[in-house]
């Protein structure tokens, strides 16, 4: 190799380290290292500031804190809400938004507009917007009903919460799925869709046979991601509530986050609390395996 060859070679070597530095670090620390000490911590006990092998004690502890205590009524809850978000997000997010993009993707009236309109939501900060929403729609909400005869004093302390903050983010969320989809249309080989035209496809026929068909693996990917938010998604409660949400709402996910928040520097609880989100995980895992690997066999691609 030549010294001048050497060189570039040298250059784009230390660019290339430079430019994976950081991520591959970011993967060590908050992927690695934190979900080791996590399975670390399940089986800790805290003692006198000592630290002392738990065995599956803290599993025992979990298996009573959910299915055989006072409070195992509200993880139920809990546990039903992050179901029904998980599912309307897919229908919503999935369905409406393939749709949509669509719609953006064929050029039709005013799509240029409307993707800008969906995509600003996702440059304002999550607490802003839920304040924007808590403080303005919710009296706009609230106006509607009373011109209806139905008179609420507050949709955040009331059995319609969790319908208002649903509300929310199946609106709020859309904008990034459609912006993702349209994405995934856009790379679409045109000569494709061109030549699905001349054949005397219609618009719909397009997107039943051409469209779908090609943007498979980004809806399977929301699908499977979405999956693991059933333990994880706080549905922007801690942006709305902070650490005092009613119980009505809340998720698994806001649940997990608000004990860490609240136990931070109680280190007699991490055990626990890194104990539940390992039994998320041994839950979630498996379904998402098998999950991912049928809809790969349904890709029609594959």
């Amino acid at each position: 190799m030549s010294t001048v060859k050497k060189k570039v070679f040298d250059k784009k070597l230390a660019f290339y380290c430079a430019m994976v530095a950081l991520p591959i670090l970011q993967f060590l620390i908050f992927y690695v290292y934190v979900n080791f000490n996590s399975f670390i911590l399940a089986f800790t006990n805290y003692e006198g500031g000592m630290q002392t092998f738990a065995g599956f004690e803290n599993f025992k502890k979990a298996f009573i804190e959910f299915f055989n205590s006072p409070v195992s009524a509200q993880h139920g809850v809990q546990f039903k809400n992050s179901l029904v978000f998980y599912g309307l997000s897919m229908a919503f997010h999935t369905g409406f938004a393939v749709l949509f993009s669509y719609y953006i993707y064929k050029k039709q009236l005013f799509s240029g507009l409307f993707k800008i309109i969906l995509f600003l939501p996702n440059i304002i900060p999550g607490i802003a917007m839920a304040t924007i929403y808590k403080q303005t729609v919710s009296n706009a909400l609230k106006m509607i009903l009373a011109d209806m005869g139905i008179i609420v004093n507050s949709f955040f302390d009331s059995d319609l919460t969790f319908g208002v903050i649903l509300f929310y983010n199946l609106f709020f969320g859309y904008g990034t799925q459609v912006m993702m989809y349209l994405g995934a249309m856009n790379k679409i080989n045109p000569a494709i869709t061109e030549a699905s035209e001349l054949d005397g496809a219609s618009f719909m026929r397009e997107l039943w046979s051409i469209t779908l068909p090609c943007i498979f693996s980004t809806i399977s990917t929301f699908v499977v991601v979405g999956l693991t938010g059933i333990f994880a998604a706080d549905m922007g409660l801690y942006s709305f509530f902070g650490e005092g949400a009613p119980s009505s709402p809340q998720t698994l996910g806001y649940w997990l986050m608000r004990e860490t928040r609240m136990n931070i520097g109680n280190e007699s609880r991490y055990p626990f609390i890194a104990t539940v989100g390992l039994c998320f995980t041994i839950i979630v895992a498996p379904i998402t395996i098998v999950l991912r690997r049928l809809l790969d066999k349904l890709d029609p691609l594959n």
